[in-house]
């Protein structure tokens, strides 16, 4: 788009009459390039473990489709509907439930029958080292491992696991707990009743609240969904509300030492010396009216799902059960500093959330909820940084990193960068290297397993200089690949077999790649002397798919394995893999995501007819390279709705009935995907259009460039 046209429909400023004029006098313009006005969301349609196959035709002939008009699909100019159900704040406790029982594999809703006190499998919270303090006119207590949703010290509070049972394809547990804080009432009674439920496999959560009044811990007649369980659980959307999700934005269980202090082995009880408790808070005083949960010693159900687990909430799947919780959203935190990740991200995501669109991880002004905004800074701040928690000692240890006792100027200066990484993100303005992926989202919601979008979806403003723009994404054994769904130039290089690491290289790069440690990263910028008006960054979104969505998989625990990187073209490969055309995936199963300048060689296939060959290579980064990955899992085929469509313009792959059963993913570019100056990117994009229908669009069209691109679609699993 002319800078000119750009600020004229970007401007807040400009009058209503003012903009249908420009619209009416520049609607030619806007049929030849729609995408340049569109708003977009990031609509993850998909991908699959066999991507490589949907690249292994790429050697045919490929007819000119009949190619449908843009001026056709003018809706889709304006708005791309939604890939999940909106919210339904109408669905009832008892949909809800049976909802609920499918996704975590239950017998029935008397599965989610339990009791506060129950002697058997319920466990007392320990407040250990109990001492109050007078704060302004108001006498609160500390001790040694406070909650961290009130931030306080809670005695009386239960825990318990309510079900942790094997899945029914054997390959994952489903795990359901339920907190009952006590809030100073009496014997049997409790305030904040709360449960939760987790399917490891398919990531399902589901999440139950009471109504936060006085009540019996007894919840055996009282299950949710059912006459006497309406009394005293709130309704789904009450619940989605609530806003649980601004806290668990890492996944469903917050392991703080509040819950993680319980363990399935006996906690031996120090000598309990008689008298009163301080009144002041010193550390070094005599503290007396220890609790230990005696009842806690080797109890079955007294372990919060993923204590002491290193790695947990770091690739898990994250889906939200139910009607009223399809608005919900939860993002991770890539921050990369000099080629290297932040160190708090090693062992485990940092969330945020949207509810509704909007951010819950503040506005800009105030930031009070979420693993990034608020647990972080209590995790690894000096003495008082917590509220009411004893000051660090052996006995009442720091919460980060799980083997320290004590502040880390290190561990808080990492946690610095990442609350600043999420405030400014939530504030449209995030910091250099500082990039989010969605991780998490509503059960109706076809996002993939991660999504991010890099420099744009479809264009992006020029660079001075190449910024920070590489992602990193945790990578679970189940994550099959990472694939392009848009993908816009420019591609260009000076010497299209130089590596990265050249002093010459000169142009731009665009790589899903495999780190050394073991995780998926995106990286696409550009890299030589700059420009007068700076230089256009390449981009677009990638979504990621697990083995367990894919249909044709016959059994996902058997998938996974090596990885290796694949480049675009060349004549002398370390390996070279025979694709030909044969139906069944085995070695290698998935091609996870490569780009091509060249209209010969299509997205890392040399061209050979009538073999195509994917090539491996040892050393160094070209411009333009991917990876491939050997399954491991037996082969299979997949089943394709559409194989290799190609577009010079927009182009049909579904229809709105198959759209929520398949994964689009881009599998060829051909043409000059140069681009010209600082104005014009070349892009191709997988899209809904208001129909719902899945198409291929490429942009420019009818020009020299011959920009044209190709995607598959395969079958998900129900």
């Amino acid at each position: 788009m002319p800078r000119s046209a750009r600020a004229l429909v970007t401007s807040a400023t400009v009058s209503i009459p003012l903009c249908l004029e420009f619209l009416m006098k520049n609607l030619s313009f806007l049929l030849a390039a729609p995408g340049r006005l569109r708003r977009r969301s990031l609509v993850a349609l998909s991908l699959t473990g066999a991507a490589l196959l949907g690249a292994c035709t790429a050697s045919e002939e490929f007819p000119d489709e009949a190619e449908v008009a843009v001026a056709t699909t003018a809706a889709a100019i304006e708005v791309e509907p939604p890939v999940c159900d909106a919210p339904n704040a109408e669905e009832t406790s008892t949909e809800y439930t049976a909802a609920c029982v499918t996704a975590l594999e239950l017998n029935g809703p008397n599965d989610l029958a339990f009791d506060c006190d129950d002697p058997d499998k319920s466990v007392q919270v320990p407040e250990t080292h109990p001492v109050k303090v007078l704060e302004r006119t108001q006498e609160v207590t500390y001790c040694d491992r406070p909650n961290v949703l009130n931030g306080e010290c809670d005695p009386g509070s239960r825990f318990q696991v309510v079900r942790d049972v094997e899945t029914k394809d054997k390959r994952g547990r489903v795990q359901i707990v339920a907190h009952c804080r006590k809030r100073g009432h009496g014997p049997g009674e409790f305030e904040d009743i709360a449960m939760i439920g987790y399917n490891s496999v398919t990531g399902d959560t589901c999440f139950w609240q009471n109504t936060l009044t006085t009540m019996s811990g007894d919840m055996r007649k009282r299950i949710p969904g059912t006459r006497d369980g309406d009394k005293v659980w709130r309704t789904p959307y009450e619940v989605s509300e609530t806003q649980c999700i601004a806290c668990h934005d890492n996944g469903p269980f917050i392991r703080s030492p509040y819950l993680s202090q319980l363990k399935s082995t006996p906690i031996t009880e120090g000598k309990v010396k008689e008298g009163n408790p301080p009144t002041t808070r010193d550390p070094s005083s005599e503290q007396s009216d220890i609790r230990f949960a005696q009842e806690q010693a080797a109890k079955f159900g007294s372990t919060l799902p993923g204590s002491r687990q290193d790695g947990f909430n770091k690739a898990e799947p994250y889906r939200f059960v139910g009607k009223a919780f399809q608005g919900w959203k939860t993002y991770g935190i890539s921050l990369n500093e000099g080629g290297l990740q932040n160190s708090c991200l090693g062992c485990h995501r940092m969330g945020l959330s949207k509810k509704d669109g909007k951010w819950m991880s503040g506005d800009g002004s105030a930031f009070v909820a979420g693993t990034t905004m608020k647990f972080s800074s209590f995790a690894v701040g000096k003495d008082g940084s917590q509220p009411r928690k004893n000051p660090h000692s052996a006995e009442s240890p720091i919460w980060m990193t799980p083997t320290q006792t004590k502040y880390s100027q290190a561990n808080q200066g990492a946690q610095a960068k990442l609350f600043d990484c999420g405030k400014n993100t939530v504030r449209g303005q995030p910091t250099s290297g500082c990039r989010i992926y969605e991780f998490g989202q509503g059960s109706s919601c076809r996002s993939g397993a991660l999504t991010a979008t890099i420099n744009g979806a479809t264009s992006s403003g020029p660079t001075a200089t190449p910024g920070n723009s590489r992602i990193d994404f945790p990578w679970g054994p189940d994550i099959g690949f990472m694939a392009w769904r848009t993908l816009h130039g420019p591609l260009v290089a000076a010497d299209l077999k130089a590596r990265l690491s050249d002093a010459a290289f000169d142009g731009t790069y665009a790589t899903i790649g495999i780190a050394p440690a073991g995780n998926f990263f995106l990286d696409a910028n550009w890299k030589g002397p700059a420009r007068p008006g700076g230089r256009l960054q390449p981009g677009g979104t990638v979504v990621g798919t697990r083995f367990a969505e894919i249909l044709a998989v016959p059994d996902p625990t058997k998938c996974g394995g090596s990885v290796f990187r694949m480049e675009d073209f060349g004549t002398t490969p370390n390996q070279e893999l025979l694709l030909d055309k044969g139906e069944s995936v085995s070695v290698p199963t998935t091609f996870i995501g490569n780009v091509s300048s060249s209209a010969k060689d299509v997205f890392g296939l040399l061209l050979q007819a009538p073999a195509s060959y994917l090539q491996r290579r040892t050393a160094g980064r070209l411009p333009f390279e991917g990876a491939a990955m050997a399954a491991g899992c037996g082969a299979y085929t997949p089943r394709y709705v559409v194989r290799n469509v190609r577009s010079r313009n927009d182009v049909l792959l579904t229809s709105a009935a198959q759209t929520d059963k398949v994964r689009c993913f881009l599998t060829g570019i051909e043409g000059d995907w140069r681009g010209s100056g600082t104005q014009q990117q070349p892009y191709a994009e997988i899209y809904l259009n208001a129909a719902r229908e899945t198409r291929l669009r490429v942009w420019p069209v009818d020009t020299a460039a011959a920009i044209a691109a190709t995607a598959s679609c395969i079958e998900l699993r129900p």
